[in-house]
């Protein structure tokens, strides 16, 4: 019993300490203004550097470190955290680089920790602290869905996957139903390997993979009102020697630009109906109906009734664009069974799907009316 309260009391004692450790190394951190450079020189390979600035207002952090040592390949690693001690952007090494910037709140502080990688201790380097107030930048922590910047069509916004946890979220509403061109890409060419993870969501969660890409790319989706969600992360990558690389990423550029999405109302220039006699069931009728005007589509409604204002006896049936199944920009081969009466009335509408694979519709066409012979239909009835 006695070894088990020594070892709670060790243990205690030790968790009393480390606060202590942070609060002390905080203490020797070198204050920084942003929009300044300063000259590091490390002393050996066990030694380190802390800088500690504060921002003023919200905007972008980017630190930049160059060697004072051109032709060299020495190294060193810079880490950037927070008052926390929680890293907001991954350990960057190099002898000449720029980190992923960090989009910050007013009144914040931030350590930036120095260390050697290959031989950094044999010279100096130079790390720029900038800063930006831009009104266009990711506000962190934007990780969730309620917590997503809201963005306007027609207008760059730019952002930063900092590290391989980082993820960003966007949200933009749709008044009616558009075509909305989503364009996505690096926001500077440095050099390094990056990739991003691009996702689309709507209201109910349904998702859409718009881009794995480390290059500029856009995508035109048609989508219908409401509320949608874009979700940024560093692509996974797989590395020549077998293994991966997580969350690689860094500052990018996002926009979308809304459009008007015509789905054009179409024409019926012929209905025929075709009796048919069935053993099992009563005697019904189905219709071949010629288009005209269609459009593009991917697909339409149609609408058959028994009565001229089409309220009596109406049954619809959408139909997806399928020449192997009788459908097409021109014509549809009805499997609407109707019963057999002395006419029929006919309206058809255009649709498009959204890029959740939902139907966004057009106007109904115009009435057209058909019957079968009277030979069928004094046989059939």
């Amino acid at each position: 019993m006695k070894k088990i309260f020594s070892f709670i009391l060790s243990l205690i004692l030790v968790l009393a300490m480390i606060p202590a450790g942070i609060t002390e190394a905080k203490t020797t951190a070198t204050d920084v203004t942003l929009n300044s450079t300063v000259t590091v020189k490390l002393s050996n390979n066990g030694d380190s550097k802390m800088y500690r600035f504060k921002t003023t207002e919200a905007g972008q952090i980017t630190i930049d470190v160059a060697t004072t040592a051109q032709g060299d390949n020495y190294t060193i690693t810079t880490t950037l955290k927070d008052e926390d001690g929680k890293v907001v952007v991954d350990p960057q090494t190099g002898s000449a680089y720029s980190m992923p910037s960090y989009g910050a709140s007013a009144d914040e502080t931030f350590y930036l920790i120095v260390e050697p990688a290959f031989r950094g201790y044999d010279t100096s380097f130079k790390i720029t602290f900038g800063f930006s107030t831009t009104q266009n930048w990711e506000t962190e922590n934007n990780d969730t869905s309620e917590k997503a910047d809201t963005i306007s069509s027609d207008t760059e916004y730019y952002g930063s996957i900092s590290k391989s946890t980082d993820v960003d979220f966007y949200k933009f509403r749709v008044a009616g139903s558009n075509k909305v061109k989503l364009t996505f890409g690096p926001a500077v060419i440095d050099g390094q390997s990056r990739s991003w993870d691009v996702d689309l969501y709507n209201e109910k969660g349904e998702s859409l993979d718009c881009f794995d890409t480390g290059s500029k790319n856009s995508i035109t989706l048609n989508l219908k009102k409401g509320l949608y969600y874009i979700r940024v992360a560093g692509q996974t990558v797989a590395t020549d020697e077998g293994g991966v690389t997580e969350g690689v990423g860094g500052d990018y550029i996002i926009s979308f630009k809304r459009g008007s999405l015509s789905i054009k109302k179409p024409k019926v220039t012929e209905v025929k109906m075709y009796g048919e006699e069935s053993w099992l069931y009563d005697n019904y009728a189905t219709a071949k109906v010629s288009i005209k005007n269609g459009g593009a589509i991917d697909g339409y409604t149609m609408k058959i009734s028994r009565s001229s204002n089409m309220k009596s006896g109406t049954k619809k049936k959408n139909y997806d664009l399928s020449a192997s199944n009788g459908v097409t920009g021109k014509k549809i081969r009805s499997k609407i069974r109707m019963g057999i009466y002395p006419a029929y009335y006919v309206q058809v509408r255009g649709y498009v799907k959204d890029a959740f694979g939902g139907k966004i519709y057009g106007k109904y066409s115009n009435i057209k009316s058909g019957s079968l012979s009277a030979r069928e239909y004094n046989k059939l009835k």
